[in-house]
């Protein structure tokens, strides 16, 4: 092979890859906003209350509509404690936790203090929203995590579990580790009998 075929071929294939580079970033930055910084038990073992709103803070004020066209509100959450669970439909620790939610929401919550956000579209938000309409008020948001936004959700899944005041009563990237939050505030501030 001559220096200018050898020349040709790799400029041909510089020329391949800086195509292909191009249009993974594109790839990258048309699915950016579903990506997520981490996401718990993907592999990050770590301490995520950074990610969390502080646990005695009043829950931010919000107005939604549910799968089923129902007007929900903050203020609809308040006299019962209430679960708020943020998934994301292409997110693999997200759907590892649904049967852990459908189990866990009716211990601490009735179906109508129970909110689902279920950011994402297409077959597997649908998947998951038919996953949780018996336990919970499913809320998606396909376009705009405005929920999510309110929340401070930074990472996926994360649950809130919220009191009867509408305070912030323990925040998780699993329901395993809410409830175990949860357990231990509940041991450590008692309620007093009535």
């Amino acid at each position: 092979m001559t220096d200018s075929a050898a020349l040709e071929v790799l400029g041909a294939f510089c020329a391949l890859n800086l195509m292909l580079t191009v249009a993974m970033a594109r790839r990258l930055r048309e699915f950016g906003e579903h990506l997520t910084p981490l996401q718990p038990g993907a592999g990050y073992s770590g301490d995520h209350s950074s990610f969390l709103l502080p646990r005695g803070s009043v829950a931010p004020d919000f107005t939604t509509t549910s799968i089923d066209g129902t007007q929900r509100s903050r203020r609809d959450l308040l006299g019962k404690p209430s679960l708020i669970a943020f998934l994301l439909t292409n997110c693999p620790p997200c759907h590892k936790q649904v049967p852990d939610l459908l189990r866990y929401a009716p211990t601490v919550a009735s179906p109508a203090n129970v909110l689902a956000v279920i950011s994402g579209q297409g077959e597997e938000a649908d998947s998951l929203a038919s996953a949780l309409k018996g336990i919970a008020t499913v809320v998606r948001e396909e376009e705009e995590p405005t929920l999510g936004r309110a929340f401070s959700v930074e990472a996926y899944p994360t649950f809130y579990l919220l009191d009867d005041n509408g305070m912030i009563q323990s925040g998780a990237p699993t329901i395993h580790r809410l409830a175990v939050r949860a357990a231990d505030r509940q041991a450590r501030h008692p309620v007093a009998a009535v």
